[in-house]
């Protein structure tokens, strides 16, 4: 049995998770275990994600390094074209990639970033989520604070 918040395995007859003390519950389903254990994941290496891009970028192959299975197949559909269309959609391969590039030496995509900066990043939008929430609900508040004066 898994920890539903953490993902840590748990012995058996456990009611709290010695690892992050979230209550345990049932247990988890295979497919709700296999999301859990995607969360846990390593970070990838910024520089071979840049090597394989700068290298094998047109063909897609930086796009299989970071789990970006179905871009990495669109690529290499698209260069493979290329060979039959003389370079024509290569072209847009190319460009696709040096884009790639870019946001990979900027560090963009979330697959470089580790488990402690994706809980952060996360931690950041449930934040702004509550704070627009908040807001709209003062706002409307107020609105009908503002009609009992009239």
């Amino acid at each position: 049995m898994f920890c539903i918040n953490c993902g840590k395995e748990l012995p058996e007859n456990v009611k709290f998770c010695p690892e992050c003390g979230q209550q345990v519950g049932n247990i988890p389903s295979p497919v709700q275990q296999s999301i859990i254990m995607k969360k846990e994941r390593e970070p990838k290496s910024q520089f071979v994600a840049i090597l394989l891009c700068l290298f094998l970028g047109a063909l897609g192959i930086h796009d299989f390094y970071l789990n970006r299975n179905t871009t990495g197949v669109v690529k290499l559909i698209i260069a493979f074209l290329g060979l039959l269309t003389s370079g024509a959609t290569f072209i847009i391969s190319f460009v696709w990639c040096l884009i790639d590039f870019i946001i990979i030496l900027c560090k963009g995509f979330d697959e470089l970033l580790t488990n402690e900066e994706i809980k952060l990043k996360e931690e950041k939008e449930e934040a702004y989520k509550k704070r627009r929430k908040y807001i709209k609900k003062n706002t409307k508040q107020e609105k009908k604070n503002y009609k009992g004066f009239k």
